[in-house]
């Protein structure tokens, strides 16, 4: 089967690049074949060209932008199934965009103009009910997960005692300063990620622009960022990996980051918020949670203090995560899906 994947720029490094990396692993693990559309395309040129099976596109404003309808109605009349990931509806979105705030949406999937089926990490009846009602089309979850091509444990001595991997966002700073930063005192900690000093600030300015602009250059890899490997490598050699998710995320309690499943899928102990949203993946004798930011130390206290008991849990989460979590499961999911249409 041919897939066609709606990308901003086969180039840069944004969440929505790194989850067509991770499916496109996945299609391919599962004998597909997997090519690009960029912004830079020409849309009906490369439909009619690749003459795709299935195209994977996004509901976000520039690729709703830079989605031809006609061409892609016409390929969809000759048999070409689109899958759309969605944004939120009103009550489910952790900002104010949704699939709501841009005109045109809402009315292209009730006139059946859009997709086949549609997606997105949301993985709760609340949404599904909520999405059937405002657009009359049914809504499936779609969990991040671990690319097996890149997430494996990796047999190193426990190095570090705590690790976070992740941006700095301003709206957990509040969790950093409270949680992550005091560990620092008392712990064998690694952070890594953008954001984490005045130097990483200013050369993501200039990868940001250098990208807007769609200038030649590489990207200025910035002290505190690791390579996939690296990563990887990290949660092996460290006992407690930390998870932190959106505070919309926890009240909603509806999905969890990719970083959940990342982990324990590189042989990593995990300790994370958003318990909700957890345990519809992970047992507690699998992975552990938190219910309040007020939990977290002596939560962390407990675990490295029992090797066994975190070794143990470790091990049934990896087992799960590499069995359940990885993204040709998620594949073979996506594909059932317009399967059926």
């Amino acid at each position: 089967m041919k897939i066609l994947y709606h990308v901003e720029d086969v180039r840069n490094t944004t969440t929505n690049q790194f989850l067509y990396r991770n499916f496109a692993d996945g299609f391919e693990a599962l004998g597909h074949t997997v090519q690009p559309i960029s912004f830079a395309d020409d849309f009906a040129a490369k439909l009619k060209a690749e003459q795709p099976d299935v195209f994977i596109t996004s509901s976000f404003k520039t690729y709703f932008a830079h989605t031809d309808f006609k061409a892609l109605n016409s390929a969809r009349a000759s048999g070409l199934n689109v899958v759309v990931w969605v944004e939120p509806l009103p009550g489910f979105s952790y900002g104010i965009y949704g699939l709501h705030t841009e005109p045109g949406k809402i009315e292209k999937i009730k006139a059946g103009e859009w997709g086949d089926a549609y997606i997105s990490c949301l993985d709760d009846a609340r949404f599904d009910a909520a999405f059937l009602e405002a657009t009359g089309a049914h809504h499936h979850a779609m969990p991040l997960a671990a690319n097996p091509k890149l997430h494996f444990p990796e047999n190193l001595p426990r190095t570090y005692d705590v690790a976070y991997v992740g941006n700095r966002l301003p709206r957990k700073e509040h969790t950093f300063q409270s949680v992550l930063f005091p560990l620092k005192k008392t712990r064998r900690v690694a952070i890594k990620g953008y954001n984490w000093s005045t130097l990483d600030r200013v050369i993501n300015k200039f990868n940001r622009v250098a990208r807007a602009r769609r200038l030649p250059l590489p990207e200025i890899r910035t002290p505190n960022v690791i390579t996939l490997d690296e990563e990887r490598r990290l949660y092996s050699s460290t006992k407690a990996c930390l998870n932190f998710h959106e505070d919309a995320q926890i009240t909603l309690g509806m999905d969890v980051n990719e970083r959940t499943f990342k982990v324990p899928a590189c042989g990593g102990f995990e300790i994370s918020d958003n318990p909700k949203a957890v345990r519809k993946y992970y047992a507690e004798d699998e992975m552990a949670t938190v219910e309040s930011e007020a939990e977290w130390a002596k939560t962390i206290d407990y675990y490295l203090a029992d090797d066994a008991l975190r070794e143990r849990m470790q091990k049934k989460a990896t087992e799960r995560t590499l069995r359940e979590h990885i993204y040709p499961k998620r594949c073979e999911k996506l594909l059932g899906l317009v399967a059926k249409k």
